[in-house]
């Protein structure tokens, strides 16, 4: 009996150390877990605080370099505005100078034929025009035109602009203007005449022979606005623009030579015989 006591004591001993060593274990287990999850908590923690200490660095280079973009996107702006305002300072430079050179225009008249009039009809003079350069070339093509009478009339436009324009460089106002207007015959009226110089158009002995640009539009249009509007070329500084017309009896086969001269003033003179090469239009 005793026997069976002890054997019951033993085991219920053993029980007892079994369940404690069960308690023991399963405390390890849960400290160990959760002291783990700890440690991976702490471990995403630091891999999440140094993923967003790497995206704000990025973050601030990126901000950084795009301060730099907008800064060279700045200077590029600002050279294009240099270079826009350099290329009208050249233009505007290159125009005074061709403007300038143009201080005497000459050009020639032919009479290829003189129609002798009657009663019911005046006589008509069929001419030609043709322009010259600076080295006696033609400027455009010869223009063929008939005019009523037998006395012509040639119609000049000077405009000279204030000395201190000249001072200033001022593109159109730095050298006197010439300007053909119209050819006429003395049994008509001037405003019936042939015009010369378009009016709203730049003269082709003024053009550089390359695409006009919108700078010189502007000028020509504002020159034409000037010769129409008194008030406006006082305003602008003209100090004397006035017409001149010259005129000479027709013979046939004859050459005349007209030039216009911005110190000067018009000139209509007989040169003698059309040239030979130029006969064939007769």
């Amino acid at each position: 009996m005793k026997f069976l006591m002890a054997i019951n004591s033993l085991l219920r001993t053993l029980a007892g150390l079994a369940f404690v060593g069960l308690l023991v274990a399963v405390a390890y287990f849960g400290y160990t877990e959760y002291f783990a999850r700890e440690r991976a908590q702490l471990a995403m923690k630091a891999e999440l605080d140094e993923t967003k200490e790497k995206l704000a660095q990025t973050a601030s280079e990126l901000e950084e370099r795009l301060k730099q973009v907008n800064a060279l996107t700045e200077q590029v702006a600002d050279l294009r505005s240099e270079v826009a305002e350099k290329q009208k300072q050249i233009e505007r430079l290159q125009t005074a100078v061709r403007l300038l050179k143009v201080d005497r225009r000459v050009a020639y008249l032919d009479c290829l034929q003189l129609l002798p009039g009657d009663d019911q009809n005046p006589p008509r003079a069929k001419l030609r025009f043709v322009e010259m350069d600076a080295q006696g070339r033609p400027v455009g093509e010869p223009r063929l035109l008939e005019v009523v009478g037998d006395k012509v009339y040639v119609d000049a436009l000077v405009v000279k602009f204030e000395d201190r324009f000249v001072e200033e460089s001022d593109p159109l106002r730095a050298a006197s203007l010439c300007l053909f207007q119209r050819i006429f015959g003395d049994r008509q009226s001037p405003a019936e005449g042939v015009r010369v110089d378009e009016e709203d158009r730049q003269p082709q002995v003024y053009r550089s022979g390359g695409v006009m640009t919108d700078f010189e539009r502007e000028l020509w249009r504002q020159f034409w606005d000037y010769a129409r509007d008194e008030e406006k070329a006082k305003a602008a500084g003209i100090r004397a623009a006035h017409g001149q017309a010259v005129y000479l009896a027709m013979e046939p086969g004859t050459r005349y030579k007209i030039t216009i001269r911005a110190s000067d003033g018009l000139t209509l003179t007989r040169e003698g015989a059309i040239p030979a090469d130029m006969n064939g239009a007769l």
